[in-house]
């Protein structure tokens, strides 16, 4: 999976710049429409022509042509759902109209959710911008700048064209429509999907390192796919807190020094995202619809009623049974390979991101019956694609820790058969 068995941050190549400088432009041209101005999509282009550097990867080939492929997806039709043409691209049409990040903070129908991130409306905005009109096809193609950071970053986790095939397929399966047609869903699955990844490849990398070596490059990535998660939606917030707890224990045994700039480097995505967007939240007074007072009362109400218990659990059992299986056999077979250390603090996110939206669903003011139909497939897509990657990153692993092992077999093995003779 990675080149001779480094740490994916040992080594910086096109397709990392790549990916990271694509996470960064997301925040920029977010920030950039706080004051009117926004960020042309043709740096995009330019950006992402550093894949062609890596010409001679077959995931490079199989990179190009997905992207392609999603884009003739994408410009073939236009935006239909509900939650994307009502929500966050009327909410990027709004920027659009009136220049602004903050469009949607005058409380203007209420039923596009203002209190909503604006990351990928503010791309929408762009794209509009670039072109200087706004219909219903091009401001999708917001969805293909969110998605190219990600599928760069894990066409280079993924050395392997076979274990990028496989994940790639299974991000197909998984997300299906919701992947390209305007949804942020599956956006969000990804992103956490990636900081899941490097998660583990941090853990790894101080594992078989020196404790106090600061390996910036895996923060740096890690800090900023943190940012675009918390810019996406508001499970963002959760998901994002999650993460960096998980990303404390690694400090264990860190001199001070270190401790202090790597805490200031993942402090700095919530800063970022409360500045930009949740003080402006909080002066405008717009707030959201989940967690209305009375949570206790309902939680309560919910657990007295055995019906809405038992369908909650069906539905997490038929979306999120095979996952969970599947995270306990990865779990296991990590241990047995003394790897375990690595994918345990991503085993730990995806379970609590699971107990997290058991909870939601407990409390919710909603109808549980009609939230489940309409939103349970796409919200535990999150830790669902978690397990998926961490299987593979597993698998791959192991796989390329065993052919070195070998190749050292061999190479001893040679050493000692040289040395027979020249011996006396």
């Amino acid at each position: 999976m990675f080149a001779n068995n480094q740490p994916f941050g040992e080594k910086l190549d096109a397709l990392w710049v790549t990916a990271a400088v694509l996470f960064a432009f997301n925040l920029i041209n977010t920030a950039a429409w706080t004051i009117g101005f926004y960020l042309h999509p043709i740096v995009y282009c330019v950006a992402s022509s550093g894949i062609l550097l890596t010409w001679r990867r077959s995931n490079c080939w199989v990179l190009i042509v997905t992207l392609v492929i999603f884009l003739i997806i994408i410009l073939g039709s236009s935006v239909i759902s509900w939650d994307a043409r009502s929500i966050w691209f009327f909410n990027g049409k709004r920027i659009f109209i009136d220049g602004s990040l903050y469009s949607q903070l005058d409380k203007y129908a209420h039923w596009s959710h203002n209190d909503y991130p604006t990351l990928i409306p503010a791309l929408a905005a762009s794209v509009a911008r670039a072109f200087g009109f706004w219909n219903e096809t091009l401001p999708r193609l917001a969805v293909l700048l969110a998605l190219s950071p990600i599928l760069i970053l894990f066409s280079r986790v993924y050395t392997s064209a076979s274990l990028f095939n496989l994940w790639l397929a299974s991000v197909l399966l998984i997300c299906g429509s919701v992947l390209l047609n305007g949804y942020v869903d599956a956006i969000l699955a990804l992103y956490c999907t990636a900081a899941c990844v490097l998660l583990a490849e941090i853990y790894r990398s101080a594992f078989i390192r020196a404790a106090n070596t600061n390996n910036w490059l895996l923060h740096a990535s890690f800090a900023l796919i943190l940012a675009n998660i918390l810019l996406l939606k508001n499970e963002g917030l959760l998901a994002a807190l999650m993460l960096w707890v998980c990303w404390l224990p690694q400090l264990y045994r860190r001199s001070s020094k270190t401790i202090a700039w790597q805490m200031l480097g993942l402090l700095l995505p919530f800063l970022f995202y409360f500045v930009v967007w949740k003080l402006p939240l909080i002066q405008n007074q717009v707030t959201g619809d989940t967690f209305l007072p009375g949570n206790i009362d309902r939680l309560i109400t919910r657990l007295k009623n055995p019906t809405e218990l038992l369908e909650l659990a069906a539905t997490f059992a038929r979306i999120c049974g095979f996952y969970v299986g599947g995270l306990g056999l990865i779990l296991a077979y990590s241990i047995h390979q003394k790897t375990g250390q690595q994918i345990i603090p991503g085993t730990i996110f995806i379970c609590g991101y699971w107990a997290a939206l058991y909870m939601i669903y407990l409390i919710t003011p909603h109808s549980l019956t009609w939230l489940l139909n309409t939103s349970a497939e796409r919200t535990w897509m999150v830790p669902n694609l978690c397990v998926v990657a961490l299987a593979l990153y597993t698998v791959g692993l192991n796989r390329f820790q065993k052919r070195d092992q070998f190749s050292a077999f061999q190479s001893s093995d040679e050493a000692e058969t040289m040395s027979s003779k020249i011996s006396p």
